[in-house]
């Protein structure tokens, strides 16, 4: 994602991002997609201005302090937990009704995805809390 996106989604949603994050999008969009290339199921990380902020100012079911950061379009959501001030990445599943740890990073989740299409790693995406 661009600078200049990234100052958009920022003004759109009156909020930061953490600096984890915004360094993330700002030099890893190629890794991004190969996030989006590896996964086994549909999700969609916002890497686009419009999706971001779409994605955020929908109404956040998950509440204050969430910046929503991915979806797989069935109602699930990952997220970073802003009032934690962790570069963890949350998962809401909304099967269960439930938010989980799912990553402890963004780099952690690419890795994730990598092993995952590899054959290397079970079928999981949420981490043991």
């Amino acid at each position: 994602m661009a600078e200049e996106e990234i100052l958009r989604v920022e003004a759109s949603l009156s909020l930061e991002l953490p600096a984890f994050y915004r360094e993330f999008l700002l030099t890893e969009s190629g890794r991004i997609q190969e996030l989006e290339d590896a996964l086994n199921y549909v999700v969609t990380p916002w890497t686009q201005s419009n999706a971001f902020i779409n994605g955020n100012s929908a109404g956040n079911r998950l509440g204050d302090n969430k910046l929503n950061v991915a979806s797989n379009g069935a109602g699930d959501f990952w997220f970073i937990d802003l009032a934690k001030g962790t570069n963890e990445i949350w998962v809401f599943e909304h099967e269960t009704d439930s938010i989980e740890r799912a990553f402890e990073s963004p780099e952690a989740w690419i890795t994730s995805r990598r092993s995952r299409r590899s054959g290397t790693e079970a079928d999981c995406h949420v981490l043991e809390a």
